[in-house]
């Protein structure tokens, strides 16, 4: 039993060493950001990011009480901080505007509102 417990210890001094070298300030503040910019949605990079966002209780996009926990839980939708449609008029091509960087969960009834405006105008 002793030596299970000593085993589970050290497990823990490893894990606690990786989590430490690996998920450093650096990671969140560099690392992780740089790595959003790609159109795969089922990235690691983007899954992490929204387990952030829900460790942290982060509420939806414009939302003011619907949390990212919920909208995830609910099959919120994903939108795009600057809307697809504008980027498209702009000359973006899609490997640009489908940036996860650019994905955030939102309630649907408010993304299909601003599916064709500029961010400015909804969110000023």
């Amino acid at each position: 039993m002793l030596t299970r417990y000593l085993g589970d210890l050290e497990n823990m001094r490893v894990l606690e060493s990786i989590e430490n070298a690996e998920l450093s300030d650096a990671f969140w503040n560099t690392a992780l950001v740089q790595n959003l910019n790609t159109s795969v949605s089922s990235s690691p990079n983007f899954h992490v990011y929204l387990a952030a966002q829900v460790k942290s209780n982060d509420k939806g996009f414009l939302s003011k009480d619907i949390t990212v926990n919920n909208l995830i839980s609910l099959r919120g939708d994903i939108h795009h901080v600057f809307p697809r449609d504008y980027l498209k008029k702009s000359g973006l091509k899609k490997g640009q505007y489908n940036q996860i960087a650019n994905y955030v969960y939102m309630q649907s009834k408010r993304d299909k509102h601003q599916d064709r405006q500029q961010s400015s105008e909804y969110i000023f």
